[in-house]
């Protein structure tokens, strides 16, 4: 049976991979939220703590901000780093912050290492 020939097969399948990719679509915004959320509860935390917290200063005079709420590294001789997380850029004209962009880290090292840590950066 070719789906050519039996244009109801081909209406099944269509019908299963749009719902396959919707589903997929839903997991990814649900993800992408929480990944907000982490970033979102350490910058705060972070601020909160008077020997953390960000200099008002360097806040001021950032361009964009990036949060990665966890990042993982591990290895013995030969290691790798992996991080999820979000960054922000200001828009000086309008005073505001843009939507978040969603980035991943990845990298490597040599040397032993387990580490479990959160990382920010400010670019200015």
């Amino acid at each position: 049976m070719t789906l050519t020939r039996n244009p109801a097969a081909w209406t099944r399948r269509a019908v299963l991979a749009c719902s396959i990719a919707a589903v997929a679509a839903v997991h990814t915004q649900a993800e992408q939220a929480e990944r907000i959320r982490h970033a979102t509860t350490v910058l705060q935390e972070i601020m909160a703590a008077p020997d953390q917290a960000i200099p008002s200063g360097v806040m001021e005079k950032a361009e964009a901000i990036a949060v990665f709420p966890s990042t993982v590294s591990g290895g013995f001789v030969v290691g790798a780093q992996r991080g999820r997380g979000i960054i922000s850029v200001r828009d000086r004209a309008k005073n505001e912050w843009s939507l978040p962009a969603f980035l991943t880290v990845t990298g490597g090292s040599i040397g032993a290492q387990l580490v479990r840590s959160r990382w920010i950066s400010f670019w200015s």
